[in-house]
């Protein structure tokens, strides 16, 4: 009888010290990584099934798109697609929990002389055991023009409105190589509006933190592009520290990973100026940046015209093309 006084008490700890140590080990605030992962199928298999998937919407405009997730089309639980983690990487996902304040962020361009409205902003997060329901009810983003987040300054968005407007499955569940079919990590496609958004050339970074129903997360996989483990260049800012640092895979060499989102909105058009006669007196020349003199029209087809002192004009080159005849009062 005193065996057992003693026994059940030890025993009790050691369970609990067990589990506490496997909780500690895959599930901390900053990372989601194997820890013991029973294999379903063959590395051969997830060999024979690599590919990719395009996860835009090709019925809105896309801005910029790094949404590379799907390794292996068709070949997840119940035929959706898996994004398997890429050799020798180790992460599921990073944490991008409200509730612990950890924030991921990662950059986009505007080409030079190109001013985007952008719409909305699709983001990546899954929460472990979730169910297809989407399980993710908060997203709060906020873009920099710093050469890092956390720099330069905000220039749309904040860190607490709820943006979110909606999240679905993706069709895609997070796995690793020998484990396609695990269906324990959805990943869910959230939107999240930014409408009235105007930017200008030059880079930005996009600045976020999600808030889920479960226990667990929201986690951001990384971009999974197969046979590439390093895919960009992401940050994340833990509450613990609160300081950016890149976004790496540390059990492979510290890889440096991207993080998969999409943007969609408009190109703003450009406004070509008409410059008409400016009141000038005079012999003028007068360059009209669109295919007719006085009109709009495309900037490819300039016109150039000579106008006399009088009332009377000639037009030398219409859409790239010599006008003829001159006639009288010509610039030589």
């Amino acid at each position: 009888m005193k065996s057992k006084i003693y026994y059940t008490p030890l025993v009790t700890l050691f369970v609990f010290l067990i589990f506490a140590g496997f909780t500690l080990t895959s599930f901390q605030d900053d990372r989601d990584v194997i820890v013991d992962e029973t294999p379903t199928n063959s590395y051969e298999t997830y060999l024979s099934t690599l590919g990719t998937i395009q996860t835009t919407d090709g019925s809105a405009v896309v801005l910029h798109d790094q949404s590379e997730l799907v390794s292996n089309p068709g070949a997840g639980f119940g035929g959706a697609d898996a994004s398997a983690i890429t050799s020798p990487g180790t992460t599921f996902g990073y944490g991008n929990q409200i509730t612990a304040n950890n924030r991921m962020a990662d950059d986009f361009t505007i080409p030079s002389g190109e001013t985007w409205q952008i719409d909305s902003i699709i983001l990546f997060h899954y929460q472990t055991g979730s169910t297809t329901t989407s399980t993710i009810n908060n997203i709060n983003l906020q873009i920099w023009d710093g050469a890092t987040p956390g720099t330069g300054s905000i220039v749309a968005g904040d860190s607490t409105t709820n943006r979110l407007t909606a999240s679905n499955f993706s069709n895609i569940y997070r796995v690793t190589a020998t484990t396609l079919t695990n269906s324990q990590r959805p990943i869910m496609r959230s939107q999240v509006s930014m409408t009235g958004t105007t930017l200008g050339t030059g880079t930005y970074w996009i600045d976020y933190c999600a808030g889920g129903s479960l226990a667990s997360g929201p986690w951001n996989p990384p971009r999974t592009i197969p046979g590439t483990p390093i895919t960009g260049n992401g940050y994340q800012r833990t509450g613990t520290t609160w300081t950016w640092a890149p976004v790496l895979d540390p059990t492979s060499g510290g890889n440096p990973q991207g993080l998969p989102f999409i943007i969609y909105g408009s190109i703003v058009p450009a406004t070509n100026p008409n410059y008409g006669d400016n009141g000038q007196t005079g012999d003028n020349l007068y360059f009209f940046a669109n295919s007719t003199a006085g009109a709009s029209g495309s900037p490819s087809q300039p016109t150039y015209q000579w106008r006399t002192a009088g009332a009377d004009s000639n037009t030398l080159i219409v859409n790239r093309t010599l006008a003829t005849p001159l006639g009288t009062g010509t610039l030589d």
